[in-house]
């Protein structure tokens, strides 16, 4: 494993899995690594944990989820991937059986709820559409009204389509409280009461599910007995939780984990270590992480940046690279951005940019967009400039603000010494090339508008 520099680092994240919780009456602690996509903060976090000596001994037990590969749905999130993603011992046999009666639960209200919908709402194709967006969510609707059409990927939709979609779920049977006064003599009130608090506050009933199941799983695997002293040591006895990429969850995840999930793992009877990597500090995610647990995560922020000069020109050197006006030039291209640099360096050592490199760097530069950003960051890369004005000529059909901000946020194609918004230039370059080789004439298509946007703009200045 190639590591250059960030000794500070390494050395905070390791003492974050050997510190113990700051009080007896707390059970959590809160890790934040945070940086632009492509800085190097998982790298970062697992080279971290290799240099920690005797790392099994300390007996956690790994859950880990990845944003960029995870099912949009807050109910998958919690009991599908989590519990196919836990690391269990061999020897452990568990089901998580709450978990899993939540998700059956939720499974037959949704499906029932996707059958209505297609049926009762066909003739108005766009409230089914956003009515399925939001199902497929797997939120209760009285969660969904939180959100911003932005947070849920539908840059599309206006507020008042949000809340009309949101109010239409509502009015659906599967969402309607279940009356359980006859059942109750019946002994048929179980599957009912799940599915009532499914209902009624999907998240905080997810949350008690995932830690009473997890104190389950520790209090087995506590009464198993060993084979040997080195097993015995091994021994999962507390919990890691990692969630990377995190903004593409953050919207779902933050009020759940927030204002459910942290809470109740605080007075937990197993110690958890949650460590979270996102553009963002955790902080800035949503505002429930600084208005109830700011002190639980203050302490234990760490934003990665780009490399300084000297520690480029030598991630270059051990790569391979011993020319200095190469080096020099990487280093203006780049400006020590990891990603970037390992983009160029691959290049280098290749001999240059062929077919498959250039999508393989498209596909590279784009993994952290989503499907959204990465439409928009195609025609981006013909623009001369970018500001409200070009990008709304650019990108007629979408939110111009909303594009610009994001923008304005994405370092791993943002030139940050440009006197104006631009995309940075070689990864303009690469992109217009890619964009040739798939399809010339669309090419042509989006030079040709670019020059004339950029004209106009031009002509504006001079009046």
């Amino acid at each position: 494993m190639l590591f250059i520099g960030r000794r500070g680092p390494v050395s905070q994240v390791g003492q974050w899995f050997k510190e113990e919780p700051t009080s007896k009456s707390q059970s959590l602690n809160i890790g934040s690594i945070y940086g632009p996509g492509g800085i190097g903060k998982t790298f970062l976090l697992d080279y971290s944990i290799q240099q920690i000596d005797q790392f099994d001994e300390l007996g956690y037990l790994t859950l880990r989820i990845d944003g960029q590969k995870t099912v949009q749905s807050l109910e998958q999130l919690v009991t599908k991937e989590c519990v196919e993603r836990v690391e269990l011992p061999d020897q452990a046999n568990f089901s998580f059986p709450r978990l899993s009666a939540l998700s059956k639960q939720w499974s037959a209200l949704s499906q029932r709820a996707e059958y209505l919908i297609r049926k009762e709402y066909k003739e108005v194709p766009q409230l089914e559409e956003l009515m399925l967006t939001l199902l497929n969510y797997g939120m209760a609707p009285q969660r969904a009204l939180e959100m911003r059409p932005y947070d849920l990927a539908l840059a599309d939709t206006s507020q008042k389509e949000l809340e009309q979609a949101v109010e239409s779920l509502l009015k659906l049977r599967p969402y309607k409280i279940e009356h359980q006064w006859f059942q109750r003599f019946l002994g048929k009130t179980r599957n009912k009461t799940l599915r009532n608090a499914l209902r009624r506050e999907q998240a905080a009933t997810l949350a008690d599910a995932f830690v009473e199941d997890f104190q389950d799983l520790f209090k087995q695997l506590k009464k198993a007995k060993p084979s040997s002293p080195w097993e015995k040591m091994r021994r999962p006895r507390q919990l890691l939780i990692i969630l990377d990429d995190y903004e593409s969850i953050s919207s779902m995840m933050s009020p759940f984990l927030a204002e459910h999930l942290v809470p109740k793992l605080l007075k937990a009877s197993f110690r958890t270590l949650m460590v979270v990597l996102g553009r963002d500090s955790l902080l800035a995610t949503h505002t429930s992480w600084g208005q109830h647990h700011r002190a639980l995560i203050s302490d234990r922020l760490i934003e990665l940046k780009p490399f300084e000069e000297q520690e480029a020109y030598e991630l270059m050197r051990r790569r391979g690279i011993h020319d200095s006006h190469i080096w020099q030039r990487i280093w203006e291209d780049t400006q020590g951005y990891p990603f970037l640099l390992d983009l160029e360096c691959e290049d280098e050592l290749t001999g240059g940019t062929s077919a498959l490199g250039l999508k393989l760097f498209f596909d590279r530069l784009t993994r952290w967009m989503t499907p959204i950003q990465k439409a928009w960051i195609v025609p981006l890369s013909f623009l001369h400039e970018i500001n409200l004005e070009t990008v709304k000529k650019m990108l007629p059909k979408h939110d111009a603000s909303a594009i610009l901000d994001w923008f304005k946020m994405e370092p791993s194609v943002r030139d940050p010494h440009a006197h104006h918004w631009q995309v940075i230039g070689f990864v303009r370059r690469r992109i217009q090339q890619y964009v040739r080789n798939d399809s010339p004439e669309r090419y042509e298509k989006l030079k040709k508008r670019a020059e004339e946007i950029q004209a106009a703009s031009d002509e504006t200045r001079t009046n």
